[in-house]
């Protein structure tokens, strides 16, 4: 993100806490064995308190791609009172299209699922 082109920088599409995982593993902490748990375990207790309450989310010109479609997928089965889903202007490919769609037909993901609005 370059500041002096006045474009809006990407959003990252939410991350699995498995993924976060992975990815805190690669950072260093003061402590490890006390601060990494701890930060996991929040994080965890906010990605269920956040998407598991939402009845909307709005993810529109986020400036995903492919990758972020399929990290998006995977915290669907979180999303259980989400009504309405906006992706609107993401270009997510088909490789975004198909792990979302996949993910959200699953028994159980999204199942008060009304709207999902998604075209790049």
């Amino acid at each position: 993100y370059d500041v002096g082109t006045g474009d809006e920088a990407a959003r990252a599409a939410p991350l699995h806490p498995q993924q976060v995982a992975e990815l805190l593993a690669t950072k260093k902490f003061t402590s490890p064995k006390a601060d990494l748990p701890l930060v996991l375990r929040l994080y965890n207790e906010t990605i269920i308190s956040v998407l598991g309450g939402a009845t909307e989310l709005n993810f529109n010109d986020a400036g995903w791609q492919p990758r972020d479609g399929v990290s998006f997928a995977r915290v669907l089965p979180y999303c259980a009172e989400v009504e309405e889903i906006y992706m609107v202007g993401n270009p997510i490919g088909d490789e975004g299209c198909a792990a979302i769609a996949e993910a959200a037909t699953r028994a159980g993901v999204l199942p008060k699922l009304k709207r999902l609005a998604v075209f790049g």
